[in-house]
């Protein structure tokens, strides 16, 4: 039942994909498509069998979790509908009590969220796993065709090898595919993104309201720090689209402005003290002792200049790890690997830089991804401690990297902006 349901899904997503007029516009063939589909099908299968035997994790506790939920259905489906879309009640009602002491996340939003996703995927899975993997995936492929579309705006000279890149290298295959927060996150930053560049030129269609609406709220209940990071950049977008001129000044500017907004917040009002709550994220990562994979990492203290000592540091944990020396089993020489090329592409797009000359829109958007990508790098260096679990929150500042320095991967042609 579980691999019929997992065909036909498949392949309905599948034939949506294939009548997407944007994916028509941009030249993307059918047997891409369906390519692209297949494999991360398969890596998302992969990710949750590795899991479920070796590694553990969050992906099958979402999948537990979401299917008490979906228990209530069949007998209390006003319950069902609180559960998974409606605020959680101060008071719990009698018959909640013992589903709230059972699920582990339930105290925590961005864990609840994805058990709230897990439940309303239930209706159609009936309890198969690789059902969720097939939903997930489809998520996953249309917030990186909704990147590759914007890169193809700000870089019309872009190859199609930067979407191959996007979607095959094997971290962004294998993090990007699994039911997990890195998926949401990357198909509600590219429907953002899209639709927010779509208003920017102009195009008001009353749908793309809704649709931001929808890609914030997911993208806020997942990872709230990254739709943060992500409001700050997208302001610098859209100030240097209107007026290109000096645009890494003014991204510059807005940052040192919006740093110092933080500094005056945190002082004036204590409960809202940004630095001390990534003091107390930073915590739950030291005193939870995930293996051998754990390096050492100075405590913060709630001021800018401990974060600011500790930064060098936390850039060089999350960008240049794991190294040789830290690699201990096939996964970890995997993640070496993939550093390696990772510092050696970026050095390679860094040369190219100085002979590949880029207009006004290709630089607007490079800066707008490498200071996204760039202080998202920089927040989970400081407070992430575990190198397994950088390898995959980093999948998603690199994604960003990528698009933003993709026009060098190809010569300078023209191409006309694709809805």
């Amino acid at each position: 039942m579980g691999i019929i349901l997992t065909i036909v899904y498949g392949c309905l997503l599948l034939y949506w994909l294939f009548r997407w007029k944007m994916l028509q516009t941009l030249h993307i063939s059918k047997l891409e498509i369906c390519t692209f589909f297949i494999f991360k099908i398969l890596a998302g299968i992969l990710y949750g069998w590795l899991h479920l035997h070796y590694y553990g994790g969050d992906t099958w506790g979402y999948f537990k979790y979401g299917r008490l939920i979906a228990d209530f259905l069949p007998n209390a489906p006003i319950d069902y509908i609180r559960l998974t879309f409606l605020p959680k009640p101060d008071t719990l009602p009698p018959q909640w009590i013992q589903i709230a002491d059972t699920i582990g996340y339930w105290n925590e939003i961005s864990g609840y969220a994805m058990v709230r996703f897990q439940a309303f995927l239930h209706l159609f899975s009936f309890g198969h796993y690789n059902v969720h993997v097939v939903f997930w995936e489809f998520l996953s492929i249309v917030g990186m065709f909704y990147l590759y579309s914007v890169v193809r705006f700000f870089q019309p000279n872009a190859p199609k090898l930067l979407l191959y890149l996007m979607v095959l290298l094997p971290s962004f295959l294998f993090w990007g595919s699994g039911v997990h927060k890195e998926t949401v996150c990357i198909f509600s930053l590219g429907l953002l993104l899209y639709q927010l560049v779509q208003v920017f030129r102009g195009q008001y269609q009353w749908f793309r309201f809704p649709l931001i609406a929808l890609g914030a709220l997911f993208v806020f209940l997942v990872r709230p720090y990254a739709l943060a990071l992500f409001l700050v950049a997208i302001l610098g977008l859209y100030i240097t689209y209107k007026n290109p001129k000096k645009a890494f000044l003014k991204f510059g500017l807005l940052y040192a402005l919006t740093l110092a907004l933080v500094v005056l917040i945190s002082y004036l009002f204590p409960q809202y003290n940004f630095f001390q709550k990534l003091v107390n994220v930073q915590h739950f990562f030291l005193v939870y002792d995930k293996g051998n994979s754990d390096i050492p990492l100075q405590a913060l203290e709630p001021n800018l200049w401990s974060f600011i000592k500790q930064s060098p540091q936390a850039l060089i944990n999350v960008c240049l790890r794991p190294s040789p020396w830290d690699a201990n089993n096939t996964f970890s020489y995997l993640a070496c690997i993939e550093t390696l090329f990772f510092i050696g592409f970026f050095a390679f797009c860094f040369w190219r830089s100085f002979q590949v000359k880029s207009d006004h829109l290709i630089k607007i958007f490079l800066y707008f991804c490498l200071f996204f990508g760039i202080s998202y790098l920089l927040l989970i260096g400081l407070t992430v401690d575990n190198l397994g679990a950088i390898v995959r929150y980093r999948m998603v500042p690199f994604l960003f990297l990528l698009c933003g320095v993709g026009y060098l991967l190809g010569e300078n042609t023209s191409e006309n902006w694709v809805d």
